[in-house]
């Protein structure tokens, strides 16, 4: 495994990430301006399909996104894979890597502030993913326990007859706990690209609970606007 294989792992860990944020907080701003704005209520209504077919849409897509980051198969792009490169290229963490990718970015030549950036920097051990994957454990229960239920007997695989049936059935998920996992997935990846691009040490404590770390993402704040935005287009100022 070279050094930019674990680059392009944590490219793609982060596209799927705020696939996953993009898709939930379209669904739930739009759940939230449905529960705040009259006018809202009355376009719904008159274009109930459309409505209920978007956000049954964007409600399958959190969870088939969700799933795929956490899936264990060897030929997943995966939170699993992602760890793995880490250990396997842990030299691509040091200096010599650092350096290497700071002198190519500055179009060959090395940076006045090199040396001193050198110095500051942390060398991630063994230790410091050992870390990440005890903390990464909580929230790897939480996706068992409950999310890998609703994908696998519900989009995955029919085993009710309708969402309604499948969610007195399955273990409920309330709002905050996607909120919470989403958090934690952004900030695992803003955490391994600070540490990867800037030698910064990866904080612990906002991986173990990422209301430490709000507002989320701008991932979450770009998608939010834009549905406001659209829905504005349609309905005037009211919907802020």
């Amino acid at each position: 495994m070279s050094a930019a294989s674990f680059e392009q792992e944590l490219k793609v860990f982060g596209q799927g990430v705020h696939e996953a944020t993009q898709v939930f907080y379209t669904y739930l701003t739009i759940h939230r301006l449905l529960e705040k704005h009259v006018e809202m209520v009355m376009l719904a209504n008159s274009h109930l399909l459309f409505i209920r077919t978007i956000l049954g849409s964007l409600r399958a897509s959190t969870y088939v996104f969700i799933y795929k980051i956490f899936d264990k198969r060897d030929d997943s792009f995966s939170l699993t894979r992602l760890m793995r490169a880490a250990r396997a290229e842990i030299e691509v963490f040091g200096p010599e890597s650092f350096c290497a990718r700071k002198v190519k970015n500055n179009f060959h030549n090395t940076p006045y502030w090199l040396k001193d950036s050198v110095e500051a920097m942390h060398v991630a051990t063994a230790n410091d993913f050992d870390e990440v994957d005890a903390v990464g454990e909580k929230w790897r229960k939480l996706f068992n326990e409950k999310f890998r239920l609703h994908r696998n007997k519900w989009y995955g695989h029919r085993e009710f007859s309708s969402d309604i049936e499948a969610d007195a059935a399955l273990p409920p998920i309330d709002v905050q706990e996607v909120e919470l996992l989403l958090a934690y997935l952004n900030n695992l990846d803003d955490e391994l690209t600070q540490l990867l691009h800037n030698g910064k040490k990866i904080d612990v404590a906002v991986l173990d609970d990422p209301s430490l770390d709000f507002p989320l993402s701008s991932s979450q704040a770009r998608t939010t606007a834009a549905a406001k935005q659209f829905f504005a287009k349609l309905l005037g100022d009211i919907v802020q």
